[in-house]
């Protein structure tokens, strides 16, 4: 093998390396979130690059008033493009249009009618009959002037014997309109240079500059005057003779005269040749236009000048700077915050939503802007800055706190109010104004279980808004009364009209992207939900578990600072695939048979696991946000129906499969996932106790907790060993309030068995000795 054979060899082997790793780099998380950024940081780019800025110049015209003082930024040389564009527009439109004109066609169509008439009286003589007449002389016609004769013409003159008086009167016709008229097919082009004329090239002549054109016409109109020749020259015949007699002359009175498009086009352009560009100078500093001044001929050449010089003509490079820059800034938070903080946990529709709520932001900087511009045309005399201070920036912070939580709230927020500020002004003030602003906006918002609570964000982000903008105005000086107040006015703006965006944008995010917000949670605890009440009038037993689970997991939460609503409603929830076979369960057998003893333990096994699947397409058919599903389908993990397995095993030996008997899964994933996890386990392991004292409460949960931990179940969320204690301590105190002592009721005892039915009755009357 020689050299080149091993290159092409090494070289398709990385090739197809290369091809292989394609599939697994597009479908690669990592390189979604690298497209993403990138995506949004063009779009970014492109709205806050300061071209937006240079449009307003860009589309000044002539007679405009120029809404700021325009200078030259840099002495410039360069040509006066629309001043000689205004010269060759005039030199152009004074150059005739080139037309060529065939001197032929007369004689042609002269010789042409004449020979129609010499053979119809031939064929007289031959005695033919007139339909053998139209059919040669249509052939004939046809191959000399590309006609056909209507029939009606050839009979009209049939009749009358091809008469030679009638020939001679329709040749004068023809020799009459070619001397007086000349017939060009774009009449409508002609007519757009009736003031320049036109130039005729003639063979054997040459170019002849013609400045009257009314002997020029186009096709109808020689059809009209043809009528009148008609008309005059017999004036014994009718009018649909006249009318037939036209028709048959417009066969011989055809287009003379042509537009030469080619002569046309070329002397144009050797007329823009010869045309000198004019030369314009600016020097550095020289005032184009002043504010409130109409924008002449001479200011408008100037503005063309500048607009096309240096960063105008290169926009997309700086459109590219920017969005380099705020990639580097969205890639490195992010990569930062995933990395180090522990709930900083982003998914897909995360990304997705909050790319669309970065985007809104900006825009609604990017309005800011606009309104200044607005203001300035309008003569409101608002200060520029004050559009600035009424941005509701707060809104992005706020709005992503309530949805997804602090951690990333903190990091969007930062992102966010760089962004703005950077769209609206390089005011390092503006800078800490819209980061303070987001931050605070997004603590308030912390635990937010009432829309009034955002209202009242709001008001607080407005407060602190206005105490800012105070003091940067005193630090400033020499401010007026007016502009000072209207700045403060327009700074409680800001965070009232953050938190009505946040109100009525919450329920728009919830639904396109299945969040579940405190306030939906709250919406969801409900116990008028249709669901909670099915679960309450099909299985009692367990919706009776469902809340004690509930009270479990809410104090778990709350003692490791988790989200204790989350956890709460999720309890609510998680059993509610048990309503589609409610008897197959414990806790709803009530003086009655178990069912199971009647079925093997693999079909009880799939029974009672079934529950999880069933929970959670009720969950999806009741429209239940995705997270309280997930924690559905993980409230078991992939733990082990423990009682049917060790029936199987006494039955059926070593002979079984183990994994038949294992929930699907998967493992919690959350916090919340787990401590909803242990409060289940926990809650049902709480009814065997006899004597429920708080040693037998705490060694009960100890084993519980331990054996789920111990199982793996917990690994996949991030529940520390500090936090197992925790809810170890919190399941342990809420047990002992729940199964707490009481004295006895004197005058009844309680659990007394009865003859009737071996049982015992609820409340007997104790009876006094005689």
């Amino acid at each position: 093998m020689n050299l080149l054979s091993a290159v092409k060899a090494v070289t398709k082997e990385k090739y197809t390396g290369f091809k292989q790793k394609i599939p697994l780099i597009k479908d690669s998380p990592y390189f979604i979130k690298i497209l993403l950024v990138a995506f949004i940081s063009i779009i970014i780019g492109f709205i806050i690059s300061p071209i937006t800025n240079i449009r307003s110049i860009r589309h000044y015209h002539t007679g405009d008033v120029a809404k700021q003082t325009i200078y030259a930024p840099q002495d410039i040389e360069a040509t006066d493009v629309i001043g000689t564009e205004q010269n060759t527009e005039k030199m152009l439109n004074q150059l005739p249009p080139v037309f060529r004109y065939n001197p032929f066609i007369k004689p042609r169509m002269y010789n042409t009618l004449t020979m129609v008439f010499n053979t119809g009286r031939a064929m007289l003589l031959e005695q033919k009959d007139a339909s053998e007449i139209v059919r040669v002389l249509n052939k004939q016609v046809k191959q000399i002037a590309g006609v056909s004769l209507s029939p009606d013409t050839v009979f009209f003159f049939y009749k009358k014997g091809f008469s030679k008086t009638y020939e001679d009167k329709l040749l004068g016709i023809i020799q009459k309109f070619y001397d007086r008229y000349k017939i060009i097919e774009e009449g409508s082009i002609i007519q757009d240079y009736a003031s320049t004329g036109i130039l005729l090239i003639t063979p054997g002549i040459g170019r002849l500059y013609i400045r009257d054109i009314n002997s020029f016409i186009d096709s109808q109109d020689a059809k009209n005057i043809l009528f009148d020749y008609v008309s005059e020259t017999f004036p014994f015949l009718s009018i649909e003779d006249h009318i037939l007699l036209t028709n048959f002359m417009t066969n011989f009175v055809i287009s003379d005269v042509q537009f030469d498009k080619e002569a046309t086009e070329s002397t144009i352009a050797k007329a823009k040749a010869s045309i000198k560009p004019i030369a314009m100078h600016l020097k550095k500093g020289e005032i184009i236009v002043r504010e409130g001044e109409r924008i002449d001929r001479s200011a408008y050449a100037k503005l063309k000048i500048i607009t096309n010089t240096g960063i105008v003509r290169h926009w997309y490079v700086l459109v590219l700077f920017y969005a380099f820059i705020f990639f580097i800034m969205i890639f490195s938070v992010l990569e930062f915050s995933q990395r180090n903080i522990r709930k900083f946990n982003l998914t897909f529709k995360d990304g997705i939503f909050l790319s669309i709520t970065l985007l809104l932001t900006v825009l609604i900087a990017r309005l800011s802007t606009m309104l200044t511009s607005i203001s300035e045309i309008a003569s409101f005399n608002i200060p520029q800055e004050a559009y600035y201070y009424a941005a509701p920036i707060a809104f992005g912070g706020m709005i992503v706190r309530l949805i997804l939580n602090s951690e990333i709230a903190i990091g969007f927020s930062i992102v966010v109010g760089l962004t703005a500020a950077m769209t609206v002004s390089n005011n390092v003030f503006i800078v800490l104004y819209y980061i303070i602003s987001g931050l605070l906006g997004a603590h308030m918002l912390a635990k937010c279980e009432q829309r009034t609570s955002i209202i009242k964000g709001g008001l607080i982000v407005s407060a602190v808004d206005m105490i800012l903008v105070s003091m940067f105005m005193l630090i400033q000086g020499n401010q007026p009364a007016t502009q000072f107040i209207i700045n403060i006015l327009m700074a409680f703006f800001s965070g009232v009209t953050s938190a009505i965006m946040v109100i009525g944008l919450t329920p728009v995010f919830e639904s396109l992207f299945d969040y579940a917000t405190d306030i939906k949670l709250l919406e969801l605890a409900n116990l008028e939900n249709p669901l909670l009440k099915e679960l309450f009038m099909t299985a009692p037993g367990s919706y009776n578990h469902s809340m004690m689970t509930a009270t479990l997991s809410e104090a778990a939460a709350s003692s490791i600072h988790a989200n204790p609503l989350l956890t709460r409603v999720a309890s609510y929830y998680h059993d509610i695939g048990k309503v589609k076979m409610p008897d197959y369960f414990i806790e709803n057998q009530q003086y009655m048979a178990n069912k199971h003893d009647k079925l093997s333990p693999s079909m009880s096994s799939l029974i009672i696991i079934s529950h999880v699947k069933e929970g959670k397409e009720l969950a999806k058919a009741y429209k239940i946000p995705q997270r309280i599903i997930d924690i559905i389908m993980q409230h078991h993990g992939t733990s082990l129906v423990k009682y049917f397995y060790e029936k199987a095993k006494e039955k059926n030996g070593a002979n079984i499969q183990e994994e038949e008997y294992h929930y699907p899964g998967p493992k919690p994933q959350t916090r919340e996932a787990g401590i909803v996890m242990l409060a289940d386990a926990v809650e049902a392991a709480s009814r065997t106790l006899t004597e429920p004292t708080p040693a037998k409460i705490k060694s009960m949960v100890e084993k519980i907790v331990n054996a789920r931990f111990e199982d793996g179940q917990l690994d996949e969320c991030t529940l520390a060993l500090n936090d197992l204690n925790e809810i170890k301590k919190s399941f342990v105190k809420a047990l002992s309030a729940i199964f707490h002592k009481r004295v006895d009721y004197p005058g009844f005892k309680f659990n007394v068995p009865t003859a009737k039915n071996n049982g015992y009755s609820n409340i007997l009357p104790i009876q006094k000795k005689q």
